[in-house]
């Protein structure tokens, strides 16, 4: 899975898996269908704006749908912060051990694990930022003790590691290959009857998540670690008007109704009142 540097590639722009420092490099802006577009972010895909609840309609019934199928895959510990925290699929496979602290129930992102120019390699956050510290919910902290030491145990004299304390790795101790966190996670949806979604728009799960239990723009960008609060406000505007139409779905299935239940504002019920 790890590849030996090869000549000629410019210092600085990563690292091979087998390293443990990050170093900060720039992701060539991609054009390709279903990218995300650089100039607006990570939350409005190429093809033009279109709400979050496109990728997840209900995000709490479908995110505890997703979770509780997740329960049987042993990349289980590495899908809850992903919904409840929302972290990137590169700040997940390249998290260390030493940047989860347990008995705080605290998570920083350092670094990151990604295929750049067909080498794995360990590289600095997307925002470039030093680090991010986040809570870790309690659901998190359970899930992470469990993944500690379940591969290890399972793998026996064939467990190889990576040398860097990577805490989701392959069943034999080895960086994870993204595209196979991908596949992973397009078996999962099925198997939790949810919508076919990217890893990534778990992030607006999350955003969606948390805005509905009542969290600020400002909150939701130090959670997902967005670059600036304009960033984080498409996804809070994209939130907030689903929020809206959800009322208007409701007020209209209110205004269907077979008229039977009395008015508040036209008085007292069963009493006329003079116009």
């Amino acid at each position: 899975m790890t590849a030996t540097p090869r000549r000629g590639r410019k210092p600085g722009y990563g690292r091979p898996a087998d390293v443990a420092e990050p170093r900060h490099h720039q992701n060539p802006t991609s054009s390709r269908p279903g990218k995300a577009s650089h100039r607006s972010g990570e939350l409005v895909p190429a093809g033009g704006p279109r709400s979050c609840s496109a990728h997840f309609g209900k995000p709490l019934t479908e995110g505890r749908q997703l979770l509780t199928a997740a329960r049987e895959n042993r990349l289980w510990a590495a899908y809850e912060p992903a919904v409840r925290i929302g972290l990137r699929r590169g700040e997940v496979l390249g998290l260390r051990r030493s940047d989860v602290d347990l008995h705080e129930g605290v998570l920083t992102v350092r670094q990151a694990l990604q295929r750049v120019g067909g080498e794995l390699l360990i590289v600095a956050p997307k925002t470039q930022r030093p680090a991010r510290r986040v809570a870790l919910p309690a659901e998190c902290v359970t899930a992470l003790r469990a993944q500690q030491t379940a591969d290890r145990k399972a793998a026996g004299a064939n467990w190889k590691g990576t040398g860097q304390g990577l805490v989701f790795t392959t069943k034999n101790g080895t960086p994870i290959e993204p595209r196979n966190l991908n596949r992973s996670f397009e078996a999962l949806c099925a198997r939790a009857g949810v919508r076919k979604i990217r890893f990534h728009d778990l992030r607006h799960t999350c955003a969606s998540l948390l805005h509905e239990q009542g969290a600020d723009a400002r909150m939701i960008m130090e959670v997902l670690g967005h670059s600036s609060i304009r960033v984080t406000m498409d996804i809070y505007t994209f939130v907030r008007l689903d929020s809206q139409r959800s009322a208007f779905d409701r007020v209209g299935d209110a205004l269907r109704g077979d008229g039977c239940e009395p008015d508040d504002d036209d008085g007292a019920a069963g009493v006329p009142v003079t116009v």
